[in-house]
């Protein structure tokens, strides 16, 4: 990748794809071609796996989501790709607007990245009992990760939780017990 393609609810610093990659060790030139070309070749050796291409793109952030380390990587696809066989319930496709969990629990990220390349989630909890549990927390959730892991190139997340209207107790109840 030359440069980050435009994305309609990113935006990036001048400067992201330079500093992630070099921050990496990989800006010299063919590093991160060669980084690309291993994982695909490891992608074609799994068995497991129902998808076996992958957009270059989508590897190179992969590779920066793992801090430059292609061995964290190609965990990460596993899990992706294991989780997505073994739990098709979290990844289809929904309508979360109607679900009146997320009218109590919702979060965001922001479209710009900090001076350092972070993005910046906030999440807001105003429930005060959690009648049905998190699932559909987490299919909204794990939407919002898919994307990032397809189109955003960050040096990380920086997470905001606001519980100032929730029933922490509630929530506490779930995380522990749930």
């Amino acid at each position: 990748m030359e440069s980050i393609p435009k994305d309609s609810i990113f935006e990036f610093n001048p400067d992201t794809l330079e500093y992630l990659r070099k921050q990496y060790d990989l800006d010299k030139p063919g590093r991160i071609e060669e980084a690309i070309n291993i994982l695909e070749e490891w992608i074609k050796k799994q068995n497991h796996f129902v998808v076996k291409e992958f957009p270059r793109d989508y590897l190179e952030r992969a590779i920066i989501i793992s801090k430059g380390s292609v061995e964290r990587a190609k965990t990460k696809l596993d899990k992706i790709c294991t989780y997505r066989t073994l739990f098709p319930d979290f990844f289809g496709v929904y309508d979360l607007k109607n679900s009146p969990l997320l009218d109590d629990l919702y979060g965001i990220f922001l479209p710009k990245l900090t001076e350092d390349h972070y993005r910046v989630y906030f999440m807001k909890n105003k429930a005060k009992t959690f009648k049905t549990g998190f699932i559909d927390f987490y299919r909204y959730f794990f939407m919002q990760c898919e994307y990032i892991q397809a189109y955003d190139y960050c040096n990380g997340l920086i997470l905001v939780i606001d519980y100032t209207e929730a029933n922490v107790m509630e929530t506490v109840k779930w995380f522990i017990f749930g």
